[in-house]
């Protein structure tokens, strides 16, 4: 087994348990708030944090995106490295700074806009955080870039324990969504701090002349990336603020339960991507082209093949899924957990790959497949949202990322010459055709969850015979044996 495929295997590993360490805490945060505040606290959070990222997306400005990238081409270059992270670590506090300010002037307007007065006080208090998370969030992506994936993967699962943390004590105090906001900020401030502990030794070479050449560098790939970032949060989030707008926090409330544990989902494609960027840059780098052909195979299929499961299994068990987790009254999330589960399939295979496009050095594609998916999003949502309410959010959802997935595989021979397997998705369709219509017949004939586990079971012992490859297969039994 060669050195490359075991780190990334190990890399992604650490990544895909420190993904899943945060949405457990994340989303045991989110019980807790639905418990406390019920379905209209867990709506007014939610609507925040979706404001809170989009203008954390503006202070980083694509700065994480390129120095991901150039640490990674750099690495073995200290003299070009050291005072680039350093640039980018000036941006970072300055473009926090200016971000809190804009945001202390802006609340008023979004909080009338919204026919919400709280909102305008809670905004406040979010602003104070800024500075720390966009500077957090750059470090995150130096460590990244220089595969220091286990000190990454250990400030994130901090940062999530914190964030549950400081939320329980304070709501338990005093039982309001401020309470929660507050417990967020000081998150933010303390992990800051320890990531600057982490990463202080490559801050120390900052030089106003280099300074200058290396913001113009950071700013032309970032600024690119930072649209097509933003573009895409909007496709992910773009639903919850067209709900905020129309629906009261109450419905808010139900989708964002159903959005937050479809969010387990992206648990392996995020995983995957955050190890595949730095290592695809590095091969496109080196003009290693089989092994990017090879990573790009692998990351597709067995994305594709896991979030499949996870989305039948979702379907098979919805309704004891939402009842098992936050109780009676919840009820309505339940078929918007089951539409969100099938566009995830989509979105997730996607997500696996997601910054491809970026470290082969074409921004101007994800831009353009974000921005037309997005316009897609929220002109559906627009339309649907008013007359279907939450039920039209998860369709737009899904008819979105159907369509984020189909030209995203259009551009990939174009881009970088890799072409999906059509023999190999034959044989994916007609098997998830096969136990989707038994699990529908199934579940008409009898109430029992016996057969619906059967049909899971046969998914995947299917996909295991059809769908893995003989040399995945030899590697899998190597690793359950050792």
């Amino acid at each position: 087994m060669s050195k490359e495929k075991l780190a990334f295997l190990g890399d992604t590993g650490v990544v895909f348990f420190s993904l899943g360490a945060t949405l457990v805490t994340v989303a045991l945060f989110k019980i807790f708030l639905a418990r406390i505040l019920g379905p209209e606290g867990v709506g007014l959070y939610s609507l925040l944090l979706v404001f809170y990222w989009i203008f954390s997306l503006f202070a980083n400005f694509g700065q994480s995106s390129a120095v991901i990238k150039y640490t990674a081409q750099y690495k073995d270059r200290p003299s070009v490295l050291y005072p680039l992270i350093s640039a980018a670590l000036v941006n970072a506090l300055l473009l926090g700074i200016g971000i809190s300010v804009l945001t202390f002037f802006v609340s008023n307007i979004l909080a009338s806009l919204y026919g919400r007065p709280a909102m305008a006080e809670l905004l406040h208090i979010l602003a104070l955080a800024f500075p720390f998370t966009t500077i957090y969030l750059l470090l995150q992506g130096v460590l990244q870039g220089l595969r220091k994936i286990k000190t990454y993967a250990e400030l994130q699962i901090l940062r999530a324990l914190f964030l549950l943390t400081f939320g329980i004590i304070f709501v338990i105090y005093h039982t309001t969504v401020k309470a929660a906001v507050f417990g967020l900020v000081c998150t933010e401030v303390i992990v800051f701090v320890f990531t600057l502990y982490h990463t202080f030794p490559l801050l120390l070479n900052f030089k106003i002349r280099e300074y200058l050449h290396y913001t113009h560098e950071l700013f032309s790939f970032g600024g690119k990336m930072f649209l097509s970032v933003l573009i895409n949060k909007l496709n992910y989030q773009g639903d919850m603020l067209i709900l905020g707008f129309f629906l009261s926090d109450r419905m808010v409330g139900y989708y964002a339960v159903a959005a937050s544990l479809n969010r387990f989902f992206w648990m392996l494609p995020t995983a995957l991507e955050r190890v595949s960027y730095p290592v695809a840059s590095s091969y496109l780098a080196q003009n290693k082209t089989q092994k990017l052909y090879k990573l790009v195979d692998k990351c597709l299929k067995y994305s594709a093949i896991i979030m499949i499961a996870l989305a039948l299994i979702t379907i098979s068990f919805g309704e004891e899924i939402i009842q098992l987790i936050f109780g009676n009254g919840f009820e309505p999330s339940i078929p918007v957990l089951k539409i969100l589960a099938v566009a995830a399939v989509f979105m997730g295979v996607v997500k696996s790959l997601g910054s491809l496009y970026a470290a082969a050095g074409r921004v101007e594609v994800n831009l353009f497949i974000t921005t037309l998916v997005t316009f897609a999003n929220i002109l559906l949502n627009l339309l649907w949202i008013p007359r279907f309410g939450i039920m039209g959010a998860a369709f737009a959802s899904l008819f979105s990322y159907s369509l984020f997935f189909t030209l995203f595989s259009v551009f990939l021979p174009r881009v970088i010459g890799y072409f999906i397997p059509l023999r190999w998705i034959l044989r994916l369709m007609i098997l998830v055709f096969t136990c989707s219509t038994l699990l529908g017949i199934m579940s008409y004939l009898s109430p029992s969850h016996f057969p619906r586990l059967f049909i899971i079971l046969l998914y995947l012992i299917g996909s295991w015979i059809f769908l893995v490859s003989g040399e995945d297969k030899k590697f899998i039994r190597k690793i359950v044996s050792e």
